[in-house]
């Protein structure tokens, strides 16, 4: 049961981390730290909770990563349309600005 709240625990430190940050830093480890507080809860052994705090992290990294960059890299360096170009031409300094 110890476990359970360090897991917990773990969880908000991660989730209060990412809030923090401007960037996904730690939002697959607040998965992890959650699939890791179910197996606590359900008496499972320290070592399976370890085991799934990793395995769960990294999928979620896996499975994540390439879509969170692809959306950032379109929402970020989107180029302006031809008009915005011709009215503002010095758009890209915004994008370094951000």
């Amino acid at each position: 049961m110890q476990m359970l709240y360090i897991w917990i625990l773990a969880a908000v430190v991660f989730g209060v981390l990412e809030g923090i940050t401007a960037q996904l830093v730690s939002i697959w480890f607040v998965l992890g730290a959650v699939a890791a507080a179910v197996a606590a809860a359900c008496g499972g052994a320290v070592w399976l909770q370890g085991v799934l705090f990793v395995a769960v992290s990294v999928v979620a990294l896996l499975a994540t990563k390439p879509l969170v960059k692809k959306y950032l890299h379109g929402l970020l360096f989107r180029p302006p349309t031809r008009i915005a170009a011709l009215v503002e031409p010095a758009w890209f300094w915004k994008i370094l600005t951000i």
